[in-house]
Order: C-alpha cells, then sequence, then structure tokens
C-alpha cells in the first residue's frame, strides 16, 4: 500500500504537515485509490498518468 501511495500519488513528496490538512489529503488519496479499484483498475500508474494528462477521463470515470 506504501508503494502505491508514493510512487503513484506521490504522497511523501507532499510538503503539507500542519493542521487538518495532512488528514484530508489522506483521506482523499484512500477515497481515489478506493474508486479506481472498484472501477477494475489494475494498473494504477498508468491511469493516474493518464489522468495528469487528460482530466476529463478522471471525470468520466466519476462520473460513468
Amino acid at each position: 500500500m506504501h508503494w502505491v501511495r508514493d510512487a503513484v500519488l506521490r504522497e511523501d513528496a507532499c510538503r503539507v504537515r500542519k493542521g487538518a490538512l495532512p488528514r484530508v489529503l489522506a483521506a482523499l488519496t484512500n477515497m481515489t485509490l478506493s474508486i479506481l479499484r472498484l472501477a477494475g483498475v489494475s494498473d494504477l500508474k498508468r491511469t493516474m498518468r493518464s489522468f495528469y494528462r487528460k482530466g476529463s477521463r478522471a471525470v468520466k470515470l466519476l462520473l460513468g
């Protein structure tokens, strides 16, 4: 799980350390991974790269 969070979502590079924001970002990360897994995505890294390049693909996934 840590590899996915770090390598795919680059969580370790995040500089947010104070207040409630780290917990909020962790919750969003968990939600993102859960949605992708429920959608049947097997290659998370490639999928996330395609979302970075073309955000409309992520919206299509969320909206069905």
